[in-house]
C-alpha cells in the first residue's frame, strides 16, 4: 500500500459536525481532506477540482441532498468517487436507495453518532477505501446497515434482521427466510454461509434451523424444542447445539 494519505471531500450541512468530523478524519495520518462543503454547488464544484480519493457524504445538504449530487456527476459523465454516507436518517429507505440506484459508488456506512467508537468507525472507513483502491472490495452496504436483500425471479425483497423469525434448510443449497410478518422468501445460500453474516442473536439450533432468539416464546427442555411467538409447530434442537443455547439464557 502507498504511503501517500488518502483524499477525502466531507459533505456535511451542519458547520460544526462538518469541522468536527473533518479534524477526526486527519487525525489518521493516512488520510488528508482535500475539502468541505455544506451544500450540493460547493460540493459538486469540489470534486471537479480536487479530485479525491473518495467522498464522506451527508444525505440532507443544503440546496438539496446528497444524491442530488450522485445524480448530477452522474448526468455530466463525470466519474463517481467512492462514496462513505455519513447518515442520521431512518437507515433503511436510505439503503434501498443508495442499494438500487448507486450499488457501484457507495462502499460502507457512517453512522451517526459518529464518535462514539470513533478510532474503529475511521478504520472501517480507511480500510472500505483502500479496499475499493486496491479492486479488493469486500464491503457489503446493505450488511453494514443490518439489512439483506433476496431476489425472487423479478423481485428484490428486502429484510433487516430484527424482522428474522427464523432460518430453514431448504435443500439444494437454499434457506427459507421466514419473517415475522410472515413471509416466507427463499434464498439461494446456505445455512452455514448465510449465518456469517447475519448477528449473534441469529442462534443456529440445529442442522436446518437457526432462530432469532428475540423471537422465542419457550424452551422443551425435556423434548429439546423451541417454541416461536405466533407458531405452532415448534423446532427440534439438535443435541450439538442445546448446551449453546443454555449458555445464552442463563
Amino acid at each position: 500500500m502507498s504511503s501517500k494519505p488518502i483524499e477525502v471531500l466531507v459533505v456535511e450541512d451542519e458547520p460544526m459536525l462538518l469541522e468536527e468530523l473533518a479534524k477526526g478524519l486527519e487525525e489518521d495520518p493516512m488520510i488528508k481532506v482535500c475539502g468541505t462543503a455544506e451544500d450540493v454547488d460547493t460540493a459538486y464544484e469540489l470534486v471537479m477540482s480536487t479530485r479525491p480519493d473518495a467522498i464522506f457524504l451527508d444525505i440532507k445538504l443544503i440546496g438539496g441532498n446528497g444524491f442530488d449530487l450522485l445524480n448530477r456527476l452522474k448526468a455530466n459523465n463525470q466519474k463517481i468517487p467512492p462514496v462513505i454516507l455519513n447518515t442520521g436518517y431512518e437507515k433503511f429507505e436510505y439503503a434501498k436507495t443508495a442499494f438500487n440506484d448507486f450499488h457501484d459508488e457507495v462502499i460502507h456506512i457512517l453512522q451517526k453518532p459518529f464518535f462514539a467508537n470513533w478510532e474503529h468507525k475511521r478504520q472501517e472507513c480507511l480500510d472500505a477505501i483502500i479496499a475499493r483502491k486496491e479492486g479488493k472490495d469486500g464491503t457489503r452496504l446493505l450488511t453494514a446497515l443490518g439489512i439483506f436483500s433476496i431476489r425472487n425471479k423479478n423481485h428484490t425483497f428486502f429484510v433487516t434482521f430484527d424482522e428474522i423469525q427464523y432460518l430453514e434448510v431448504g435443500g439444494g443449497g437454499t434457506v427459507f427466510v421466514v419473517t415475522q410478518d410472515g413471509r416466507e422468501l427463499r434464498l439461494n445460500r446456505t445455512l452455514t454461509n448465510l449465518l456469517q453474516e447475519l448477528p449473534p442473536y441469529i442462534l443456529q439450533i440445529s442442522r436446518y434451523n437457526a432462530v432469532n432468539i428475540q423471537c422465542i416464546s419457550s424452551i422443551d427442555h425435556e423434548t429439546h424444542q423451541v417454541v416461536l411467538k405466533d407458531q405452532e409447530r415448534p423446532l427440534a434442537i439438535g443435541e450439538g447445539f442445546y448446551p449453546n443455547l443454555l449458555e445464552l439464557i442463563r
